[in-house]
């Protein structure tokens, strides 16, 4: 059988995404190439550097049906790739079906907290994106954002994440932790591939604003979870 050509979105966190819809759609080991930048993430599959110019036989990008209210992210690239109807799509599963093993070099989550629970929180500060242009809007009050953290704290030690770490190290910590606390982006991908609860942050500057891109940033298109909570700030 000849090789199929596979893109999905560009980003980290759509990376997770497509981790899982590929899972659904084919199984690792699949004769498939998959546009990607982050072959840390497509474990099991073969992996070329992503590029909008390169035809393909499956596209996995959710951008065409960003506007749609009656289906989310993950299922609208299991539809946008053509192998899905929407109600086929409905019942399939965000889950991430790998398991690391982590080098013994990575610091287990024990070391960094004396006790249970734990709380995993992504600081969103110098800004999401910088904070430029519309990620602007996305970006939370930092008193807000620290004001809940204090009350976190009460029920949990925090495991802050506020440099890039090897992604078997996210999904080790991950793993390990109870809650996590961010703001939406790849750490809403991660926590619900992994079934974890997770506090989301959405602003209010950004859910009431009328750029076209913004609007099709909500919780209802965002969560595949029912653990997952929307935080507005």
């Amino acid at each position: 059988m000849d090789c199929k050509i596979v893109r999905g979105p560009s980003g980290f966190g759509d990376a997770i995404y497509l981790k899982a819809a590929l899972d659904i759609c084919f199984g690792t080991g699949a004769n498939i190439t998959v546009l990607n930048n982050f072959p840390e993430v497509l474990v099991g599959y073969e992996t070329i550097p992503y590029t909008n110019g390169t035809q393909v036989d499956y596209d996995f990008s959710y951008v065409l049906r960003k506007k749609k209210k009656d289906t989310n992210q993950f299922e609208d690239m299991l539809i946008q790739s053509g192998l899905f109807t929407i109600a086929e799509a409905k019942k399939c599963e965000f889950d991430l079906r790998f398991t690391y093993n982590p080098a013994a070099s990575v610091k287990d989550p024990k070391d960094y907290v004396d006790r249970n629970p734990t709380m995993i929180t992504i600081p969103p500060y110098g800004g999401f994106g910088n904070g430029q242009g519309v990620n602007a809007y996305m970006t939370p009050d930092q008193y807000g954002y620290e004001k809940l953290l204090t009350q976190y704290r009460k029920d949990y030690d925090v495991i802050t994440i506020n440099e890039k770490k090897p992604f078997s190290e996210l999904v080790s910590l991950f793993t390990n932790s109870d809650k996590v606390y961010c703001q939406q982006g790849w750490g809403t991908a991660l926590a619900e591939g992994l079934g974890i609860p997770c506090d989301v942050i959405f602003t209010k500057k950004a859910l009431n604003s009328k750029n076209k891109f913004l609007e099709t940033i909500t919780p209802e298109k965002i969560f595949t979870k029912k653990t997952s909570k929307a935080i507005i700030l």
